[in-house]
Formats: structure tokens, sequence, C-alpha cells
């Protein structure tokens, strides 16, 4: 007859998610010589945390989906509060609304008082405006995109700092509408569908990473139609 003693011990959840945990930010190929000293003769918690790191990679892409959805619908339903850069002006741009955010920085509608046309204009996020890798990486993709000469490729005009020392980057304004939004309307026509296979394959050569994220997803809102003149404009 089995004895207390020879019965099999519950596990300490703590100690499980603790473990867990720390085996998590170790590279995997350091996680086997770790769990088999810190699990011991423990067999059944060597078994419990084996299987939830098997999980861990499906998990974390499950939450990143789900905070997106919750990112997304959030959006929709609760009214965005004031932005204090909207109805200033920065150097000789008159910042009209804002359009949207990215990764590295907001991106805005403004007005060029001294020429007198309607620019993209971009700011570095206020929280990296002391990064110095976050600001010398902005100058880069700026320098990188004003190196290409194409008419699907939106313009750069200038770059800058704001009074308070915030980079920014304006760029030509494209009037339109993104791949996303016009593919939610129904089937694109042939050629417009061409326009957009050719000039996405532009996008992913050249690499022009965070020029003018207009919103929070490259793959989305990279592709945007220009009604003005008709084509399809690369604009991250």
């Amino acid at each position: 007859m089995m004895s207390e003693s020879d019965a099999a011990k519950p596990l300490d959840w703590e100690r499980v998610e603790s473990l867990y945990e720390s085996a998590l930010e170790l590279p995997p190929a350091e996680r086997e010589a770790w769990l088999a000293a810190n699990c011991g003769a423990d067999p059944e918690l060597r078994r419990e945390l084996d299987s939830l790191l098997s999980f861990a990679p499906a998990a974390e892409g499950f939450f990143h989906r789900l905070r997106r959805t919750v990112d997304s619908v959030i959006d929709d339903i609760v009214p965005a509060a004031p932005d204090a850069f909207v109805g200033t002006q920065v150097g000789h741009y008159r910042i009209d609304a804002r359009l949207g955010a990215g990764g590295m920085g907001v991106v805005y509608r403004a007005w060029d008082v001294r020429l007198r046309r309607t620019v993209a204009l971009k700011l570095l996020a206020p929280h990296l405006t002391l990064d110095e890798r976050a600001r010398d990486r902005f100058l880069i993709e700026a320098r990188a995109a004003a190196a290409l000469d194409h008419p699907n490729i939106c313009a750069i005009h200038e770059t800058g700092e704001t009074d308070q020392g915030m980079p920014f980057l304006a760029v030509a304004f494209c009037d339109g509408e993104t791949l996303k939004a016009r593919i939610a309307r129904g089937p694109l026509p042939a050629g417009v569908a061409v326009q957009c296979a050719l000039h996405a394959g532009i996008h992913y050569v050249f690499d022009i990473t965070s020029a003018v994220t207009l919103g929070t997803s490259v793959a989305e809102l990279a592709l945007r139609i220009d009604r003005s003149r008709g084509l399809v404009s690369v604009l991250d």
C-alpha cells in the first residue's frame, strides 16, 4: 500500500511560474542545462516546465494578435485625446491634423506656409527624443528615402528639429486611401492590382522602414492610392 510519503506531491505553482519566467529569458540553447540544474530530481516539475515552454511561441503570437485586435477596437470606439501639436507651428509648417502613429513617430498633415503646399510631417516619438540610437536611425532612414528618385516613392522635402529638439521629417503628402481600405470596398481593377504588386516589390527591395508610417502596420499601410495622380505611392 502506498504511503503518503510515496505519493506525488502537488506542484508548487508559484515556483513553476518563477522558473518558467526565468527560463523564458534564456536563449533556447541554454535552457536544457538550466532546467536540469534547477529542477533537480523532480521529474513532474521538469515535465510541466517543458510543456509550458513548448507552447510559449504560440502563446506569444496569440497575445500579440489579441493586443493588436483590442487596440484597433479601442481606437474605433474611444475618442482620441487632443494632440498638443495640432494647431501649432514647427518651423515653417503649420500642423493641421494628426494622421496616425507608427513605431518610431507620429505623422501629421501640415501646411508649408513658405511654399504654400500641404505636406506630411513626421515627428520622432516623444519618448525617443533623447534616444541617440533612435535619432540616428530616424536620420539614416530619411537619407535612404531621399536618395531614391521614383514617381511612386514619396519625395522627401527636408529634415529638421523643433524648438524642443525633436527631429522631424517633411515629405510629400499623398491624398488617398490605403490599399487595405481600397480592398475593403471591393476587388481591385486589374491595372491597379498590377501596380500595387509592382510597387510592393519596390517597397521590400529598398526597405524604407518608418519613412512615413501612417498607422500601426507597415504591411497594411505602406501603399496608398493617390487620388490626384492615380498612382500607387510607396509611403514606408
